[in-house]
């Protein structure tokens, strides 16, 4: 789902603490990619929000219309 946000598959990768480095990479790019991961999982959790928020109104108009 984050793929489809718009979230870099490197950082999906790293949000799922799956490892993108070896060999060089390891000892030499030690960014830890904080920020990147962060705003992927605000995007994630605000996405959440919205499927259920509208799950929520879809059920409350089902049930006012049950009425």
């Amino acid at each position: 789902m984050m793929q489809r946000l718009g979230v870099a598959i490197t950082i999906v990768d790293l949000c799922q603490n799956h490892e993108i480095r070896s060999g060089t990479q390891r000892h030499y790019l030690l960014h830890d990619y904080a920020d990147e991961k962060k705003d992927a999982w605000e995007k994630l959790g605000n996405e959440i929000e919205t499927i259920i928020n509208g799950q929520l109104a879809t059920a409350n108009l089902l049930e006012f219309i049950a009425e």
